[in-house]
């Protein structure tokens, strides 16, 4: 019976992957199409589209990010929103528990019906991209092994992915409940001698010996000073007779297929090309010919956790979980204020996770009009208009012009850091900008990170 099982799953992964093999006709119609839109797959697998306007490439590069990834994109949809057991059953459980109480979903609603027009357009272009290949014969592979087929795709689709991925930079609760245990378990010195500067309230009570051991730093005499391991990125820019350049690794585990996606759109008198993540139409590192940008990621405050101080403010519905070939599950899930409650108590008190990727402002994907600035001082400019994901952008020009700006909703002393108060460097007089997730930035009143790098890696690049 195994060996027969075994056979049979075989004999299915064939035919699915015949059954998906690509065929291209040559020439092909699309809905929505203002004008001819060419494509060219190279020999690295990278399609080139050359359309006749932005919104006609962006349609064209959902069509192929669907074609290439649909799967994918369907797999990050479904992990954010905590529905995955729809598809692949008990297995997955697990995960579906951990997102659904996140309610990533409404959150990406929400900021859907609050969009500005040129970022509605853009997302919309590619939803309808995404659309006509979904809606095609052409399945991929996974669907048909898997015998589903993937829904269609939507504007708050989009932005559910950049949630799902700005929670995997910034969701620091357990750092958080890390810190509260110790100020609550141990002496006010011990704790402020153990926690962070950036955390601590200040040195009037740590004695003297342990302020003179924070200070003394990492000694430069070959003494290798060991920190746990970092998630992070490296971008750096080095100017120079040539022109400057500038490289930026993202730092995102290898997987199969990729995190990210290269894109290579062209249209008349614009080129860009770079890294997207699937599912998003926004370049999060490239070029256009003109400006460079990347980014990395800031390890901003934006999570606080908010004690439940009357348990009947706890508003409490239930969740469904479909489960493909299983009993339907439920999970009792608290909200408080329209903010997740977390199910484990936290010194015996309940808490509220109140985070900015809540907040609409930070899914206002202005950041994608990087793609039509000219020059640094654009950049700049497009930043200063823009909330967003919090993030470490560098930019770079063809003047040689360079900056390093903190990005996104950031805290402040009140509410966030408006524009002119986010912490930023330009062209500096050494003509190289760092960013390896360290503090490189002026630090402002309040500081913005929560756990910076220590810099080991800065110093080295």
């Amino acid at each position: 019976l195994c060996r027969r099982a075994r056979v049979a799953v075989e004999l299915r992964m064939a035919r699915a992957m015949v059954g998906s093999h690509a065929r291209c006709t040559g020439r092909e119609s699309m809905p929505g199409l203002e004008s001819e839109v060419r494509l060219r797959v190279g020999s690295d697998g990278v399609t080139a589209i050359e359309a006749g306007s932005w919104l006609d490439a962006v349609r064209a590069l959902g069509h192929v990010m669907s074609r290439d990834r649909g799967f994918q994109l369907d797999l990050m949809r479904r992990t954010a929103s905590g529905r995955l057991s729809e598809v692949f059953g008990r297995g997955t459980l697990a995960v579906d528990r951990r997102y659904r109480p996140l309610d990533l979903a409404a959150a990406a609603d929400r900021a859907a019906a609050c969009l500005d027009a040129p970022e509605r357009e853009l997302l919309e272009a590619f939803a309808a991209g995404v659309n006509v290949q979904l809606a095609s014969r052409a399945r991929s592979f996974e669907s048909r092994f898997l015998s589903y087929t993937v829904p269609p795709w939507s504007v708050a689709d989009s932005l559910l992915v950049a949630l799902y991925l700005f929670h995997g930079l910034s969701w620091n609760e357990e750092a958080k409940r890390a810190e509260a245990v110790i100020r609550r378990a141990l002496p006010a010195p011990v704790a402020e001698f153990l926690l962070p500067e950036w955390l601590s309230e200040g040195d009037a009570g740590v004695p003297e010996e342990l302020r003179r051991l924070r200070e003394a730093g990492v000694p430069e005499d070959g003494l290798v000073s060991v920190d746990q391991a970092v998630a992070g990125s490296n971008c750096w820019i080095r100017g120079g007779p040539e022109g400057p350049l500038l490289a930026c690794d993202l730092h995102l585990p290898l997987a199969m297929p990729n995190v990210l996606y290269e894109v290579d759109l062209t249209w008349p008198g614009h080129r860009v090309r770079g890294l997207a993540a699937p599912g998003l139409p926004v370049v999060l590192t490239g070029t256009n010919g003109h400006l460079a940008w990347g980014v990395t990621n800031l390890g901003a405050d934006v999570l606080d956790l908010v004690p439940v101080r009357d348990p009947d403010d706890v508003v409490t519905r239930v969740e469904r979980i479909r489960v493909r070939g299983g009993p339907t599950q439920t999970l009792e899930v608290g909200t408080l204020a329209g903010l997740p409650v977390s199910p484990r108590p936290l010194l015996g008190e309940r808490v509220a996770l109140r985070w900015t990727g809540y907040d609409p402002r930070s899914l206002d994907l202005r950041f994608q009009r990087l793609a039509h600035a000219r020059s640094v001082d654009d950049g700049v400019r497009v930043l200063d208009e823009a909330q967003g994901i919090a993030l470490n952008v560098l930019l770079t020009d063809t003047a040689g012009h360079m900056a390093h700006l903190a990005t996104g909703l950031l805290p402040g002393a009140a509410g966030h850091l408006a524009p002119p108060e986010r912490p930023r460097r330009l062209d500096p007089p050494s003509g190289v900008l760092v960013s390896a997730n360290d503090r490189a930035l002026p630090v402002p009143a309040r500081p913005v990170e929560y756990d910076p790098d220590p810099g080991h890696r800065a110093r080295r690049v």
